[in-house]
């Protein structure tokens, strides 16, 4: 989808707070007793879309399931959140096999 923007200040706490709910969101969805993984990635702002891309493979190569990626795109950073446990691809994004 299109990025939206918005000086609208219910809707900036809305989506805020949709933010704020990512990691514990992918938290919820791991086996109890498995651990979910957080990492802070910072590359080139022009390298950004092919980091994601290449974080997405990774995902799916290596079966992780319940992935996010977010982060400050304008400063080129993202953090990856997964469940450490491989799983069938569940990301809310689409698989690389499926298209960007």
């Amino acid at each position: 989808m299109p990025a939206d923007f918005s000086t609208d200040s219910a809707i900036r706490a809305q989506l805020w707070h949709l933010r704020k709910g990512i990691i514990p969101a992918v938290g919820e969805t791991r086996p109890q007793g498995t651990n979910a993984l957080l990492e802070d990635i910072v590359v080139p702002v022009p390298a950004l879309a092919r980091t994601c891309m290449e974080l997405i493979r990774l995902f799916d190569k290596y079966n992780y399931c319940n992935c996010m990626i977010f982060g400050h795109a304008k400063d080129g950073n993202v953090s990856p959140t997964t469940s450490a446990i491989p799983g069938p691809w569940t990301a809310s994004v689409p698989s690389p096999r499926r298209g960007l």
